[in-house]
């Protein structure tokens, strides 16, 4: 029988929700790989059929969003890849530069 919930035999372990090093690592190299690529990103989703339009947003809101749960205290910040910011940006430059 293990440990009761809440319990552990290592006290110093990390603490719960907190993301391990490698996990954090990753993610930074993610986002900074897809800002270099956006411009690559644009042209193949103008390209795209609504529908693959509508998929290519939504899978990639799981790369930014956290996923639904019920938590017992507020995250905290970390260095997830914020697509949605990326993308708004992108957007914004581009709209800016029609206009001009």
């Amino acid at each position: 029988m293990g440990l009761p919930k809440g319990k552990t035999n290592n006290p110093k372990g990390r603490p719960r929700g907190a993301q391990n090093k490698v996990t954090k690592e990753l993610r930074v190299l993610v986002k900074e790989f897809l800002e270099r690529k956006m411009t690559d990103i644009d042209t193949v989703f103008d390209e795209l059929q609504p529908r693959e339009k509508a998929k290519f947003i939504t899978d990639m809101l799981g790369f930014s969003l956290p996923k639904y749960q019920m938590l017992e205290k507020e995250p905290e910040p970390d260095n997830s890849v914020n697509l949605y910011e990326i993308i708004n940006k992108q957007l914004e430059k581009q709209h800016n530069d029609e206009k001009n």
